[in-house]
């Protein structure tokens, strides 16, 4: 029997400001994730949906481009995650990042930029970037496995 139920993001939402780029955790409740974390933490995002009159749900590509730095600040452990719940909710665009262990492996810290991008024949025709926001830190875990 394969495990299932939701995981749902109850705190306060990261919001992203669409003139400084800037990504603000609006919640004191949400800053630390503990390493090896899997599919237990969702973030939400919530941004205008339109930025400079483009509407950002029709990006075909949203990627949220993260690293996990070691403590030392010795190891990195970079990678991607793909969007794929964007919605519309009155004049915002909400969506979604479910944490998984791939950015959860080194006990440090968690910084991400998201890009926004519409695509044509495999050509990027429009891409829209946040800043860097290194807001969150990796607790120490322990896996015995």
């Amino acid at each position: 029997m394969g495990h299932k139920h939701s995981v749902r993001d109850t705190a306060a939402h990261f919001t992203i400001d669409q003139y400084t780029r800037q990504i603000v955790n609006d919640s004191s409740e949400k800053t630390t994730i503990v390493q090896y974390d899997h599919n237990s933490e969702r973030l939400t995002f919530e941004m205008p949906l339109y930025i400079d009159g483009h509407a950002m749900t029709v990006c075909d590509l949203i990627e949220i481009h993260f690293i996990n730095i070691s403590t030392d600040g010795k190891i990195k452990n970079p990678g991607v995650y793909e969007v794929e719940d964007i919605k519309a909710e009155g004049n915002n665009a909400v969506f979604t990042w479910l944490i998984s262990q791939e950015a959860t492996q080194l006990a440090g810290s968690l910084s991400f930029f998201i890009v926004f991008k519409c695509t044509e024949n495999g050509v990027t025709v429009y891409r829209w970037g946040t800043e860097i926001c290194k807001t969150l830190a990796i607790s120490d875990g322990m896996d015995n496995g």
